[in-house]
């Protein structure tokens, strides 16, 4: 069972890297760089921007966001934290859970976004990937994971650091995904000392 969850996880991992990776190469041809994208059409018409969201109803903004990034480092890096904490997670509550959770995230991500900081036009995986992140450390202390959490924890931490230190970063999309997955992962997580069973105008960087 658990070589299936590991199996499904990867599938899961694989179809979200391949939208963000076409949604990525779309965006560099577009912008002629993949070195900064922020020009591409499809970072004007799909990143996420309070007035376009609710003053002009664009709300596909919301998911879109989620999948663009305005740089080739800023993509990799989103991707490779996904690859990780995505296969931790899914090993640990199955794919379909794993994709629940990330996909709320996003949308937690959003939300915050639109609440604390509308006026920046911002865009990335990264909300997203803080929910695995806090669902990761929600599930690893239920089910007493301690080498999980501790791993979690870390990459948690050092990132929650850069985010606050770093000009540009979303910090509202980033704790927005954080507890958004927090709460789902808790959700998930079954009773505490249990493994669940499991289930078949600027451009801000990282949120979802």
């Amino acid at each position: 069972m658990r070589t299936r969850n590991l199996e499904s996880s990867l599938i899961a991992i694989a179809v979200i890297v391949g939208v963000n990776f076409a949604a990525f190469l779309v965006a560099a041809a577009s912008a002629g760089s993949i070195a900064n994208t922020t020009s591409s059409f499809e970072i004007r018409d799909g990143g996420l921007s309070g007035p376009a969201v609710e003053d002009q109803g664009e709300w596909w903004r919301v998911i879109t966001s989620g999948f663009l990034h305005v740089s080739w480092e800023h993509f990799f890096s989103n991707m490779i934290a996904l690859f990780f904490l995505g296969l931790l997670l899914g090993n640990a509550l199955g794919a379909a859970r794993f994709v629940i959770i990330y996909l709320g995230s996003l949308l937690a991500g959003s939300g915050f976004v639109l609440l604390f900081s509308p006026d920046s036009v911002t865009v990335g995986a990264s909300g997203a990937v803080f929910g695995l992140a806090g669902a990761g450390l929600v599930v690893a202390w239920r089910q007493r994971r301690i080498f999980y959490f501790v791993l979690v924890a870390a990459w948690a931490i050092t990132n929650l650091v850069f985010t606050v230190s770093t000009p540009g970063i979303s910090v509202a999309g980033h704790i927005g995904g954080f507890l958004g997955g927090g709460l789902l992962g808790l959700l998930f997580s079954g009773p505490q000392g249990t493994r669940s069973a499991p289930s078949s105008a600027s451009i801000s960087r990282g949120s979802s």
